[in-house]
């Protein structure tokens, strides 16, 4: 049985993960939904906290909080980013490249990358003097490892920007250093792409994104959760800075 903490338990797939991992460990998650945090909590039975990533000091608080409360953490699941879907309730149309604020580049990257260097410092204090295997784990996105293919986005209203994807991609770099970093004090740690998970896409989007999938389809929760209960065991421990992108095949064509 594992002591996890989750940061970013309450969307689509973190909340697969909270339902999934409460099962067999014990699961601490957080996240900026309060009202999603307590229906979460309520319904799998695990604590959580309030977290904004951004807000200086709020992760060192919530890995404090959930080491007490865990008396101890032996997994860290990072699963936070700016999506499409919470963009588009920000902007009543999406900009064009040209008309991209800077504000966005920079909230990306906060969220989604800075946030990740902050919770490594954070655990490297931690899991300082600590003698069993400890993991860290990061959700980038197929969009990390490719291009977004722009024919996918046609007539959408949305599309993916540019600071999501490098974000995603400087995730991806950024948990190879820290492999090696970590590499002697038995701490492991890797990230997983998605490919496209279906969640309430147009049927045209759904048809597009298919039809460039080998395998045929749009991913779901379940297949993220397969490569999520292998790095979360133990016998995973000789797997470190490694991507794994779950994507149907989208990037071996």
């Amino acid at each position: 049985m594992k002591k996890i903490l989750i940061i970013g338990g309450t969307g689509v797939l973190g909340e697969a993960f909270s339902s999934y991992l409460s099962t067999k460990n014990n699961v601490y998650i957080a996240d900026n939904n309060l009202n999603k945090l307590k229906i979460i909590s309520k319904k799998f039975n695990i604590n959580y906290s309030l977290l904004d990533v951004t807000r200086n000091g709020d992760i060192k608080k919530t890995i404090e909080k959930a080491n007490k409360h865990l008396k101890g953490i032996d997994v860290v699941i990072h699963n936070i980013a700016q999506t499409s879907e919470l963009l588009l309730k920000k902007y009543k149309k999406f900009p064009d490249f040209n008309s991209i604020p800077l504000s966005t580049w920079e909230s990306d990257f906060a969220v989604g990358l800075t946030s990740a260097f902050i919770l490594a410092q954070e655990l490297d204090k931690l899991w300082k003097s600590s003698k069993s295997v400890k993991s860290l784990i990061c959700v980038s996105s197929l969009y990390g490892v490719v291009s977004p293919n722009p024919n996918l986005y046609k007539d959408e209203k949305f599309y993916t920007l540019p600071s999501y994807s490098a974000s995603k991609s400087g995730l991806i770099s950024l948990v190879k250093w820290l492999s090696v970093y970590w590499a002697k004090r038995n701490i492991v740690t890797n990230t997983i792409s998605p490919g496209g998970i279906k969640n309430k896409q147009s049927e045209t989007f759904i048809k597009r994104y298919n039809s460039l999938v080998p395998v045929g389809r749009m991913g779901n929760e379940e297949d993220i959760l397969n490569v999520l209960d292998f790095l979360v065991n133990n016998d995973s421990n000789y797997l470190t800075g490694q991507n794994i992108n779950v994507d149907g095949g989208y990037s071996s064509w």
